[in-house]
């Protein structure tokens, strides 16, 4: 007689979808890799902050910025501390035409760090496109300064 396979639960088939969707998206798999993360998020849409991580930037990558900016409101809301998941929001924000709301997105990734020059340059644009060339400058600044120093 053959063994019994273990019946899979919904968070682990929930996990295999998020795994899959992550591998299809660094082959370059776009739309492979939207559909099982979708699948995953759907079954199981509270486990895994990294499936809707990753289903923002498919999304975003596939022109789709108002389901990605959703998608990584989900994220933040499973993991608050993620400060690239706040920078990559704060990205979509921009995108949107946003750029208060980008802003605000940047100085939260700024506060959980860890801060990355990428984070202060995106606050530039933010300030920049909200006619704060001084403060935009001084966040220029803070960038150079961090990526001199390879932070």
């Amino acid at each position: 007689m053959g063994r019994k396979r273990a019946a899979r639960g919904p968070v682990a088939e929930a996990d295999a979808l998020m795994r899959r969707g992550c591998t299809l998206y660094t082959q370059g798999k776009r739309r492979e890799a939207l559909d099982a993360l979708t699948r995953s998020v759907e079954i199981s849409p509270d486990t895994s902050s990294l499936a809707h991580f990753v289903r923002a930037k498919v999304l975003l990558e596939l022109d789709r910025a108002e389901e990605s900016l959703a998608a990584y409101d989900k994220s933040l809301e499973l993991d608050p501390l993620d400060a690239l998941a706040h920078c990559n929001r704060a990205g979509v924000l921009a995108a949107l035409g946003r750029h208060a709301d980008a802003l605000a997105a940047y100085d939260r990734a700024i506060r959980v760090g860890p801060v990355t020059p990428e984070f202060h340059s995106g606050r530039a644009e933010a300030l920049d496109a909200l006619g704060r060339r001084g403060e935009a400058d001084e966040a220029r600044r803070r960038a150079a300064d961090l990526g001199a120093r390879g932070a």
